[in-house]
């Protein structure tokens, strides 16, 4: 089985994904990382059904929360395509109007259209 994942627009490849491969019963396979190529090879699997769930994204990207179920019969070579999409994201600055360089110490309250709370994870930058 090769389990591929690609950038949703782009169609590159993506490193550092993280999935779990599961057999029907729910006993956990393994637990793998793509590399640089995006993709991941699973040799020697029984035949019969497994759920591959990605576990963690790559940086910048959302996860697909979606599992995906694959039945291995005969002498079958699956591939299965996960693709992430990448995250917005934006840029606050305080400046000064005048000057326009950057203030120190501004804090920012951002919310969601219907009034939720952001988490922060901020990178302070000056």
């Amino acid at each position: 089985m090769q389990i591929i994942k690609i950038d949703s627009s782009r169609k590159q490849p993506l490193k550092h994904a993280e999935f779990t491969v599961y057999k029907k019963s729910g006993d956990v396979v393994g637990e793998y990382i793509t590399y640089k190529n995006g993709v991941i090879i699973i040799d020697n699997l029984e035949n019969g059904w497994y759920k591959i769930a990605e576990t963690k994204a790559p940086d910048g990207y959302m996860i697909d929360k979606t599992p995906k179920d694959v039945e291995i019969t005969g002498n079958q070579f699956l591939k299965i395509v996960f693709e992430n999409k990448k995250l917005a994201g934006f840029q606050i600055k305080k400046i000064d109007k005048i000057t326009g360089k950057p203030l120190a110490g501004a804090k920012f309250t951002i919310e969601k259209q219907n009034g939720e709370r952001m988490k922060s994870r901020l990178k302070k930058r000056l």
